[in-house]
């Protein structure tokens, strides 16, 4: 669905409820809360599972990036969430090019790392960290460099927009009919429960009833 489809979906279950109208602002405003709401809870249960959803791979993409210095990389400017980075290892003595997971650490567990011999960051165990908008090679000292790092991420949300001043001016992400569905529901709940919180109370028992 384009934006207009989703605003007019949701005017509809709202039109259910004793809410205020539901103005082009108020969508503009409560869409961008309800997909970023959604993606952050994809996230959170690919951090659980580490299993990629159907959901979830729509706002997934890939970058390879050439390694410029052998301390860290910036992120792409549309990056939102990390899946997986990869590090483009030259080793020796033949000196090929071998792409090897990396793992996430911290600055506490760096700390606990270094002197443990097992966990401590090499090219047989690299690492990264990840400071603001950079992330940092933990791989120890040696001869071998990285070349290339490939990431996997979450990307910026294409947002459901509309200009208020033109309806015929909106967006159309490129979302399935579910995800599209499950935003409508989000922002339906999220207007309703700032506009009129003992009516959002009662759906919510109604809709829990339904589901048991």
């Amino acid at each position: 669905m384009n934006a207009l489809d989703v605003y007019r979906r949701c005017v509809i279950d709202l039109d259910k409820y004793d809410t205020p109208t539901f103005e082009i602002e108020d969508f503009n405003r409560y869409a961008e809360k309800a997909i970023y709401e959604y993606i952050n809870e994809k996230y959170s249960e690919f951090e659980l599972k580490q299993k990629r959803t159907d959901d979830l791979r729509q706002f997934v993409t890939f970058s390879v990036i050439n390694v410029v210095n052998q301390d860290y990389i910036t992120l792409p400017n549309d990056y939102l969430r990390l899946l997986k980075l990869e590090y483009k290892i030259n080793y020796p003595p033949c000196y090929n090019d071998i792409w090897v997971v990396a793992q996430k650490t911290t600055a506490d567990k760096l700390g606990y790392s270094e002197n443990n011999y097992y966990w401590k960051p090499s090219i047989n165990n690299p690492q990264y960290q990840l400071i603001g908008d950079n992330i940092y090679f933990r791989v120890g000292g040696n001869n071998s460099y990285i070349t290339a790092v490939r990431l996997e991420y979450i990307a910026k949300p294409i947002l459901y927009t509309i200009d208020p001043s033109n309806l015929n001016v909106y967006s159309n992400p490129p979302y399935s009919d579910e995800v599209d569905m499950q935003i409508i529901d989000k922002i339906v709940r999220m207007f309703q429960g700032a506009t009129n919180p003992e009516q959002y109370q009662i759906a919510v028992g109604e809709k829990q009833f339904k589901m048991n």
